[in-house]
């Protein structure tokens, strides 16, 4: 009876737990747990959590959050760490302390090396250093000399096939894209914007552009520029297959669908589109689809093991994913899968208008096979 008093003072809720308590020496962890906080080797919010807790409760503290080891939680603890479980994803991934796990995976980032060097570099978010990780690759693969240039042919690369520019615009969206990696630096107690030191520039002016589209690096493998006109010309088909690319779900789902005759969309549909897109290549694939779907498709179709096998990610409630697909394509620079002409966007949408028969994809599904438009046309 007096252990039994003992262990519900301590907060125990059962004999089970105690004895498990006391074999694991718990009350000599707390004492040292709270000695580490005294030295300041444990951060502060960690502490608040435990400081006031019952012997019992900080049992449970521990057990709730995955750890089996009472030793391993003191060393996670002094690294700003509370759970077992996201101590091991961000350990086994380089990090080595909470607060920069935490800061990383803000921006996106899940590895420790990567946010270190984009850090390294006044890369901000995980987005903009995929996109200085493309413009390096391009940068190797073309042999350009500077950034910059390779840059030029990130931009070319996703003008349709066929398709005309005019020199001027090219600049426009040269600088506008450069705007992607502007860093602010501050030099006696003056704040200017800049482009950070690894961003090499080959170009002062339009004329230097002009000159850059008459070389063979880019005649031989992307275009021709036709000097009376000002005009580039993309006259050679390039690698669309390592450019980001979406997928309007909803829209391929209700491809061929009579609504007005009850007829349901199809996933099948859409997993065909997917699998083709595979397929030819793509790897960096992301499909949306507005949140009534999942209610509206036909019930032999199981939405959620299709939406979690393919990755396919609903918007918001009450939110039209077409919001979503044209921001992401801007963000990232993806192509568009849809058959949606977003006409009502683009009287809207400066940037849309200028950019959409560059990146939009239409398709058609005849006796189960899929076929695409010009831009992606076999």
């Amino acid at each position: 009876f007096k252990l039994f008093n003992q262990a519900k003072q301590a907060g125990f809720l059962s004999k089970s737990d105690f004895d498990s308590a006391t074999k694991t020496n718990l009350e000599h962890i707390q004492k040292q747990f709270l000695e580490l906080y005294k030295e300041k080797k444990i951060v502060t919010p960690v502490f608040e959590i435990f400081n006031k807790s019952t012997l019992g409760a900080f049992f449970y503290i521990i057990k709730e959050n995955n750890y089996q080891n009472t030793e391993l939680f003191l060393v996670s603890t002094q690294k700003g760490f509370i759970n077992f479980e996201v101590y091991e994803e961000a350990t086994k991934n380089g990090f080595t302390n909470y607060l920069s796990y935490k800061e990383a995976k803000k921006i996106g980032f899940s590895n420790y090396s990567s946010y270190q060097e984009a850090q390294e570099m006044g890369i901000a978010t995980k987005r903009k250093y995929d996109y200085y990780n493309a413009l390096l690759g391009i940068k190797e693969e073309f042999k350009t000399n500077t950034i910059e240039q390779a840059h030029v042919i990130y931009l070319i690369n996703n003008i349709a096939f066929g398709k005309k520019m005019s020199v001027n615009k090219i600049w426009e969206n040269l600088e506008d894209a450069k705007s992607n990696f502007v860093i602010e630096v501050q030099v006696n107690n003056n704040k200017f914007q800049k482009l950070p030191n690894w961003y090499t520039c080959k170009f002062g002016s339009e004329t230097d552009l002009r000159k850059y589209l008459t070389t063979k690096q880019i005649s031989n493998n992307l275009g021709i520029f036709d000097k009376d006109g000002d005009i580039f010309e993309k006259t050679k088909a390039t690698k669309l297959n390592d450019n980001p690319i979406i997928i309007d779900g909803s829209n391929i789902a209700w491809h061929g669908k009579n609504r007005d005759a009850g007829e349901k969309p199809s996933m099948n549909q859409l997993i065909m589109v997917l699998n083709t897109l595979k397929d030819r290549g793509f790897t960096n694939i992301t499909c949306l689809v507005d949140a009534s779907l999942e209610h509206q498709v036909n019930e032999g179709e199981k939405f959620r093991d299709i939406e979690k096998l393919y990755q396919i990610k609903k918007v918001p409630s009450k939110s039209v994913a077409d919001t979503y697909i044209i921001k992401y394509a801007k963000e990232s620079n993806a192509l568009i899968v849809t058959n949606d002409t977003f006409k009502d966007w683009s009287a809207k949408d400066k940037w849309l208008r200028e950019h959409l028969s560059t990146i939009r994809i239409d398709y058609m599904i005849i006796d189960n096979v899929v076929k695409f438009g010009s831009l992606l046309a076999t």
